[in-house]
């Protein structure tokens, strides 16, 4: 049972735990992950997305850090993740608004790596995309992949703790 305490936040906290950390598993497996997106890319869904090391999508795809536009601060990591993504000024659109952005617009911002007619169109290229890299020597891949993330989040992880209680705070306040 939650009563809003910073004692029972931090539980909150070591229960949710294990659901932020599937972003980060996402992110450190050592193989390279492509995320196929259709329809609606909403919170937690472009948490997972941004996780991934490439993004292919369907035309008909809407992506929204909505968060911000229900009274909370995105908590998975994709405010750390996407500034390397898609760059400080579109991740603070993106966050800041809470609008949804079309297919097309990801693709300008970065965000994906390419848009497709239908989802059989997005499947057959994200195999096309993962058989191509799996055609590449394995620990060249993930040497690469190792390279490329190191870094990137070491400072990122303490402030997850602190978020959730500033999400929570806000929560609270608006009740």
């Amino acid at each position: 049972k939650f009563d809003g305490t910073v004692p029972d936040t931090m539980t909150v906290f070591d229960r949710l735990g294990p659901l932020f950390e599937c972003c980060d598993a996402i992110e450190e497996c050592p193989q390279p992950v492509i995320a196929a997106v259709h329809g609606k890319c909403v919170g937690g869904g472009l948490d997972l997305a941004s996780a991934c090391d490439m993004r292919l999508c369907t035309e008909d795809a809407v992506f929204c850090l909505k968060e911000a536009g229900i009274g909370l601060v995105a908590d998975m990591g994709v405010l750390q993740r996407l500034p390397h993504i898609i760059g400080q000024g579109f991740t603070r659109e993106l966050a800041f608004t809470a609008a949804e952005f079309s297919a097309r617009d990801a693709e300008r911002m970065g965000l994906v790596n390419g848009v497709y007619a239908d989802v059989k169109s997005l499947e057959d290229a994200a195999r096309k995309l993962a058989l191509r890299i799996a055609s590449i020597a394995p620990l060249a891949v993930s040497g690469t992949k190792h390279v490329l993330n190191s870094g990137r989040f070491e400072h990122s992880k303490p402030f997850v703790r602190g978020v959730i209680m500033l999400s929570d705070a806000l929560a609270l306040g608006m009740r």
